[in-house]
């Protein structure tokens, strides 16, 4: 538990909300600790009651309230931007990450007395510890804000994963361009190590579309010659790319590929899709110029050097880790800034460790 991130956000909640009782700052802990998976028995149902409150929810709210490293509140007011169908959806994958302990949860009320006694919060440490006795009385089962929060504050929101957090305004945006194309084509490039592949499983929870990495189209070894490897962002098979991918891609039909194996210098089994109306593309140089037109919406990704090469670390080992500092990340940057891949994306995002993504993101409303 990073105690600095809760009590910050807790002291964020009695600003937002002032008049709020004990029991409601006992719901925030509790939230942050167990995450949502209580209130999820049937989906069909949730679904139901989520238009029904939509329809009389104050709309004017921020949009996300964070709770602490692993949960946040994402507001109905979110509905103006999200689809009805992907809110739930974000609610009901959180929903299944059952998480969180009794011993946990007390120790964040540890962390609540000495705030109150450090910040002058109203509240004494008898009084919590009054409150707390009674919920132990119900063995820490669930329970709502108080009656005074209800009337003053009218909550209306979902709990959800804090990792979709950051990327809420390209989940708004995929919704916005899935109503206006049905055949919807989104590019994810940007540093190693910066969590693009992450990103579109992400995605692929939330939607049902095709994902395609661009891992599968380095170069075979007969190809990697010192003409073709000079060529900057000439380590990729990018005719293969075209042929296999992109003209039956635009074609809107379904298409077979076969992805190539950097470990055994082979062709793995053909990969069958059918048409979707959302494909991502995801990888290294799948922004490659040669491509940029037949991409409905461009996305990058960049991370700080220490936390990259952190990653790259832990994930490849040292003796790969020192290829990717030496020789891909230099061909990678020689990559990017030749042809601006940044900055002729359509969204970008700087990729930062879970505390200072807690320094950026508060109670806030996000825009696509």
């Amino acid at each position: 538990m990073n105690n600095t991130i809760l009590k910050n956000n807790i002291i964020q909640h009695f600003e937002c909300y002032p008049k709020a009782k004990i029991q409601d700052y006992l719901k925030f802990i509790y939230q942050e600790e167990f995450g949502c998976g209580h209130l999820l028995a049937d989906v069909g149902a949730s679904f139901e009651r989520l238009k029904e409150e939509a329809m009389v929810a104050n709309m004017s709210q921020p949009t996300v309230e964070i709770l602490g490293e692993n949960f946040a509140r994402l507001h109905l007011s979110a509905l103006k931007e999200l689809s009805m169908e992907t809110f739930h959806r974000l609610f009901v994958l959180s929903a299944r990450q059952l998480t969180g302990s009794e011993q946990g949860f007390y120790a964040k009320a540890e962390l609540l007395k000495e705030v109150c006694l450090s910040e002058n919060l109203p509240f004494t440490v008898e009084e919590i510890e009054l409150e707390l006795a009674e919920l132990k009385k119900k063995t820490l089962k669930p329970f709502s804000h108080s009656l005074s929060f209800h009337q003053e504050y009218q909550p209306a929101y979902r709990v959800i994963e804090q990792k979709y957090v950051q990327f809420l305004p390209l989940i708004a945006k995929i919704d916005e361009m899935l109503t206006q194309n049905p055949q919807t084509v989104l590019s994810i490039d940007g540093d190693c190590g910066s969590g693009k592949t992450t990103l579109a499983e992400l995605l692929r929870e939330i939607y049902d579309c095709n994902l395609i990495s661009m891992d599968d189209f380095f170069l075979q070894k007969e190809q990697r010659t010192p003409e073709r490897l000079a060529e900057i962002g000439g380590n990729i098979d990018y005719e293969r790319f075209c042929d296999e991918v992109l003209i039956p891609l635009k074609a809107g039909v379904s298409f077979s590929y076969q992805p190539f194996n950097c470990q055994t210098f082979a062709f793995d089994d053909p990969v069958h899709l059918q048409t979707k109306n959302l494909t991502i593309i995801e990888g290294s140089y799948s922004q490659h110029p040669i491509f940029a037109k037949n991409y409905d919406w461009k996305v990058f990704l960049s991370v700080p050097e220490n936390i990259q090469s952190t990653r790259i670390l832990k994930r490849n080992g040292a003796f790969l880790h020192e290829k990717f500092q030496n020789i891909w990340i230099p061909m990678e940057k020689k990559f990017f800034s030749t042809y601006q891949i940044k900055e002729n994306s359509d969204m970008q995002f700087e990729i930062l460790t879970s505390s200072e993504q807690n320094n950026h993101v508060k109670t806030e409303q996000f825009t696509s």
